[in-house]
């Protein structure tokens, strides 16, 4: 290969990185803990991209009653003008227990980005002495 060869095949690898790190797209992403006993709005953070997820994992119905089963409803929302938020698809609807562990999770597709946070509504209200519990929740944007 001769010099003119090499510069040109310089220049094209330099270029191409370039490119893709131009292209690259630095997501967001947020551990927290969940305990709602009516219903909660969790923080407003920045988040990037083009989707918008969250996992509750181990999630469960933590009672003094009665009650073996509850629903938990989790709906993304986006801060808009006038620092209005409005809601971003549709929410996600699980059943949670007090006899065993569950995964709630959920995926949206962003409105550009900006500033989202979530809100959580338990179905039941049965006071402060029952929540839906979690302490593995993950909120990321890719």
């Amino acid at each position: 290969m001769n010099t003119k060869q090499q510069r040109a095949l310089s220049f094209i690898i330099i270029a191409s990185v370039l490119l893709m790190l131009g292209s690259a797209v630095y997501a967001e992403s947020y551990s927290s803990t969940l305990n709602v006993s009516s219903q909660l709005d969790g923080s407003a953070r920045y988040y990037s991209g083009s989707t918008i997820n969250i996992a509750c994992r181990n999630t469960y119905l933590n009672t003094v009653f009665n009650t073996t089963s509850d629903t938990l409803r989790v709906g993304c929302f986006k801060k808009g003008f006038l620092g209005i938020y409005f809601q971003v698809g549709s929410s996600v609807v699980r059943t949670v227990t007090n006899s065993g562990y569950t995964t709630v999770s959920g995926s949206w597709t962003m409105d550009g980005n900006g500033t989202y946070r979530f809100r959580f509504l338990k179905g039941l209200w049965n006071g402060m002495q029952e929540q839906i519990l979690s302490d593995d929740v993950d909120m990321w944007s890719n």
